[in-house]
């Protein structure tokens, strides 16, 4: 078979840089496959090592060490080896493993994994920013920037005590809840509870936005991470409860 099957005329040598911010396995796998093509299309000595080379140069081309082929293509020979000897076919072990996929932000990504693995869960990254994400505008995000959900900070006017909160609904609407509590002099709101034990108020300008989301566990772990950095920072919470995400990820140091 004739040589140059892994690459057309108009293919650049281009590949996910390797100092791009994306997970190994995603970076690795344009490399895997070259790699599973070149060992199971059938091809002359020559051949086969002409576009072990051309791989090489894409590696070599993208910032990635040649070592890194031979590794993969040893790790590729391998299983066949095994499967020839083993004749192991499809079947695969049974396992008790739970897979998750999270976003990756970097290193923090695989302290995250390393803690998962002792809860016996697998987990598989994506990469969050993509062209669409980074082209296309964000409709989530509305014009008027209060008319969102999420997480949110309020300022008491006569002291430096604050409250951190979350809402499912917009931010306009959960803060006149608050403001509603106060005038009604009612206690079913810790921002009016600390307001009418210190007859202090309240002013929509001391209403901060933290984080925009929607309902759910982001939102949860978003809340929990400003009340825990709050804390660091010896800040005066009207917060009754400032424990709702236990974590080693954002446990103080």
């Amino acid at each position: 078979m004739n040589s140059k099957f892994i690459v057309k005329k108009t293919y650049t040598d281009t590949v996910i840089p390797n100092d791009s911010h994306h997970p190994v396995n995603i970076k690795m796998s344009a490399f895997h496959s070259f790699i599973y093509r070149l060992l199971h299309i059938p091809l002359s000595q020559q051949n086969f090592e002409n576009e072990l080379n051309i791989i090489k140069t894409i590696a070599i081309n993208n910032g990635y060490p040649v070592s890194m082929i031979d590794q993969i293509l040893k790790h590729h020979n391998k299983n066949l080896v095994r499967k020839l000897i083993f004749n192991v076919g499809n079947i695969r072990e049974a396992n008790t493993f739970v897979y998750k996929r999270l976003p990756f932000i970097g290193n923090t990504s695989y302290k995250i994994k390393n803690i998962l693995r002792t809860e016996n869960i697998k987990t598989a990254f994506y990469n969050p920013y993509t062209l669409k994400n980074t082209l296309v505008n964000n409709k989530l995000i509305k014009k008027d920037i209060f008319q969102n959900s999420g997480v949110y900070e309020i300022s008491c006017s006569d002291c430096v005590a604050t409250y951190i909160g979350q809402t499912g609904r917009n931010f306009n609407l959960r803060f006149k809840e608050h403001y509603k509590a106060l005038i009604n002099k009612k206690s079913n709101s810790n921002v009016a509870k600390h307001c009418l034990e210190m007859n202090h108020n309240i002013d929509i300008k001391n209403l901060k936005i933290k984080h925009i989301c929607k309902k759910g566990l982001k939102m949860d772990f978003l809340e929990s991470l400003e009340i825990q950095k709050a804390l660091n920072e010896c800040k005066l919470l009207m917060n009754d409860q400032t424990d709702l995400y236990k974590s080693p990820l954002i446990s103080p140091l």
